[in-house]
């Protein structure tokens, strides 16, 4: 229970240091595309994508050294990228 919640922490922290890089990116347009088609494969993959990683990553288990740290920063940006990608697609779409 306690990984959980440190999980859930250290993402919501990696999102507040990378919200200013994140304001600056504009999503590609492929992803528009798709969005204004209303097309809901997009975050469903995104999600099964960072779920089936994160489910690797685990099965890897833990490194000592420069691959620890990758592994760590996989774990990280997975659910923030499926979360980022859940959340452009959700937001309004431009008249």
């Amino acid at each position: 229970m306690v990984e959980a919640l440190v999980l859930v922490i250290t993402v919501l922290a990696a999102r507040g240091l990378a919200a200013p890089l994140l304001r600056r990116l504009r999503a590609p347009a492929w992803f528009e595309r798709l969005r204004a088609r209303g097309r809901p494969g997009v975050p469903l993959v995104a999600t099964l994508g960072a779920l089936l990683l994160m489910v690797g990553l685990w099965l890897i288990g833990e490194r000592r050294g420069l691959l620890n740290l990758l592994l760590l920063l996989l774990w990280i940006a997975a659910p923030l990228t499926a979360w980022e990608v859940l959340r452009a697609w959700r937001r309004r779409r431009p008249n």
